[in-house]
């Protein structure tokens, strides 16, 4: 009877060494050693796409992986905005590993934004003259011509939905006291951004 038992003992001993199980436990934080909530810790074979074990980290940023022994092991840790580690697993243990994630930087491409050509803010109209020059027109007055409600004439007066305007301001000012076919006949094109329309009075402003 006492040899049996001794049997089955070394037996059961045999078991465990064979399949030794390891832990693996530690933190992941930012550079600022904040915890990163949800980073996924994955194990797995370093040559194969075989995972092993895998954790998402907790409140505290914590993790803990178990596996049994294995050789080629690596380790990697993702999480969204950040660059993702890997780390390789040199010998099968326990240990304790914090991972320190780093902001990942991402190069846009250039966006270039265009206002729209017209805009309505209730009594004012905006006109971006870009929208409407082209490289033909030379002064403002080729520009107005095509503007949605706005007509110049010969003598280079303008009027805005049949009415004739009563004032002219470039840049705020009234500088040239109704003679604005002046401005409108020699002020170059590219020199204008946006003219507006205010519908109170009927004035244009460049």
């Amino acid at each position: 009877m006492r040899k049996s038992i001794l049997i089955l003992l070394l037996f059961y001993i045999a078991y465990f060494e064979v399949h030794a199980q390891y832990t693996l436990q530690g933190n992941v934080l930012n550079e600022l050693g904040e915890s990163l909530i949800g980073s996924s810790v994955i194990l797995r074979k370093q040559n194969g796409p075989a995972i092993l074990a895998y954790s998402i980290t907790n409140k505290e940023g914590g993790y803990k992986l178990t596996y049994e022994e294995s050789d080629s092991l690596s380790i990697e840790v993702s999480y969204i905005g950040y660059e993702k580690i890997t780390r390789l697993l040199s010998v099968a243990s326990s240990q304790i590993i914090d991972f320190e994630m780093v902001v990942d930087v991402v190069e846009l491409d250039e966006v270039k934004l265009r206002a729209p050509p017209i805009v309505d803010y209730g009594d004012t109209i905006n006109y971006s003259v870009g929208a409407f020059r082209s490289q033909q027109d030379r002064v403002i007055a080729d520009v107005l011509n095509k503007l949605p409600g706005i007509d110049v004439d010969g003598d280079g007066r303008v009027s805005y939905m049949g009415e004739p305007i009563e004032k002219y301001y470039i840049d705020g000012l009234d500088l040239l006291e109704g003679r604005y076919n002046l401005a409108n006949n020699n002020l170059p094109a590219g020199a204008v951004s946006d003219i507006q329309i205010l519908e109170n009075h009927i004035k244009q402003c460049i």
